[in-house]
């Protein structure tokens, strides 16, 4: 697998996507992006096979935000990304494949 970005706009620049593949000796696979938009709170991603919802960390430094997501290669190759307001409203939503 190779590494692929995609960038979800729905407004201006919410949030973006990026994904690190399986490499050994790694923690690896990893999901992770920015988020633009101060009105997202949450990062929230779900997984085709398993329909789980994934722990996202977001961190912060000065003004930017990042998250992240540690997946594993069984989770599958396609995956929705959600950016959440702070009472849980979807503000921006995009299905990915790899």
């Amino acid at each position: 697998m190779g590494l692929w970005r995609r960038t979800f706009r729905t407004r201006s620049t919410d949030i973006s996507a990026q994904y690190f593949p399986e490499t050994e000796n790694t923690p690896f696979p990893l999901a992770f992006g920015e988020v633009s938009d101060p009105q997202i709170f949450k990062v929230s991603v779900k997984t085709d096979v398993r329909t789980l919802e994934k722990e996202v960390r977001i961190v912060q430094n000065g003004t930017t935000r990042i998250w992240f997501v540690f997946l594993n290669s069984s989770d599958g190759t396609v995956f929705q990304v959600d950016g959440l307001s702070q009472s849980g409203e979807s503000l921006v939503s995009k299905e990915f494949s790899l």
